[in-house]
């Protein structure tokens, strides 16, 4: 019979008998772990903890790969681009458990955008300046809708309002490679526009009719509203 071990030792005893002695190797027992590695957000970075009751775990490789790409394409690069990927660590082998593999899918998956928006109050006539600053998506293809303070969404307008009111405006920046679309919005008011006017009566003789001379282009003149007093007389 063949025996699987180390070479033996042949001894031969005092009463003549022999003693054939192996030494066989110790027999390694299968390891076992598992790994779960959580999805994250682009920019929040992503940590890689197997947990093994058998192999240890406090150093290990890991190697990286687009999820469903061939076995030669692992490497020890941290991913850190929107996709979906799978880690695979391996765990050392011991003196009583074989080495470990473990292999988890995970995702890295677009963080939220953020933009500040804001609009001044402007007076009638005045322009609109909408003020758009985003660290994360493309302001030039920011979308701007208004709208009526206090009006239902379905009436947002890409329309610039002009007349006198109270406005929420509604900003849009699309999505990206990296950042979700972000909306946001802010209020402003358009304000009455200080009017202007020319008026004068020319001096008269006693007994002549005033007739006082009123202009403006911003203000109803037929409407004006004339009152009298004695020069250097309160105003009450």
């Amino acid at each position: 019979a063949s025996i699987n071990g180390e070479p033996a030792t042949v001894t031969v005893n005092a009463d003549r008998s022999i003693t054939v002695s192996y030494t066989f190797p110790a027999t390694i027992k299968k390891g076992t772990g598992t790994l779960d590695v959580a999805d994250s957000r682009y920019g929040e970075g992503f940590s890689i903890q197997p947990v093994s009751t058998t192999n240890d775990t406090s150093s290990y490789t890991v190697v990286y790969k687009e999820l469903g790409a061939s076995e030669d394409t692992y490497t020890n690069t941290k991913p850190t681009a929107v996709g979906d990927y799978t880690a695979k660590v391996t765990l050392a082998a011991n003196a009583e458990y074989s080495e470990v593999v473990l292999t988890d899918d995970f995702s890295i998956i677009k963080a939220n955008g953020s933009v500040d928006f804001t609009i001044a109050n402007i007076y009638y006539k005045g322009t609109i300046n909408p003020q758009v600053t985003s660290s994360t998506n493309d302001e030039d293809s920011a979308i701007i809708e208004y709208k009526i303070t206090g009006a239902v969404d379905d009436a947002y307008s890409e329309t610039v309002p002009t007349a006198v009111g109270s406005y929420t405006a509604r900003i849009t920046l699309p999505t990206n490679e990296s950042y979700e679309e972000v909306v946001s919005t802010t209020s402003f008011s358009i304000l009455k526009a200080e009017g202007t006017g020319e008026f004068s009566i020319a001096d008269i003789y006693y007994g002549g009719k005033l007739a006082p001379q009123v202009v403006s282009k911003t203000n109803d003149a037929s409407a004006a509203f004339i009152e009298y007093k004695l020069a250097g007389a309160d105003d009450s």
